[in-house]
């Protein structure tokens, strides 16, 4: 794992060798919670969505990335709140991945 200096918020000096990563929500949507309870399957399920880039301190963009995660399944047609904590937990985990992998090389399609 590697271990580097998170700087957050407005930053008066940026490092020569940061990596900016920007981002935003393109989609928040709690689903419906009757469609979970009657109709299951995928219906009413909530979604999170996320955009965005990678850039170098000199603002030159190295990747960018789009990405959703949904859930749909819980009892009683499940929890909004829960169901919107657990998807943006998700993405953050999954851009975390993404960024990890990619800074040290490694191919996620063949884990």
């Amino acid at each position: 794992m590697v271990n580097k200096e998170v700087l957050t918020g407005n930053v008066s000096t940026i490092p020569e060798n940061a990596l900016i990563v920007d981002g935003r929500f393109t989609m928040i949507d709690p689903g419906s919670r009757s469609k979970r309870y009657w109709g299951g399957f995928g219906a009413g399920k909530s979604g999170v969505g996320v955009e965005g880039k990678i850039t170098n301190a000199a603002g030159e963009v190295l990747a960018e990335f789009k990405h959703r995660k949904h859930s749909g399944v819980g009892i009683g047609g499940g929890d909004y709140f829960k169901f919107m904590s657990d998807d943006t937990k998700d993405v953050g985990e999954d851009i975390a991945k993404f960024l990890g992998a990619w800074a040290t090389g490694r191919d996620l399609t063949k884990e």
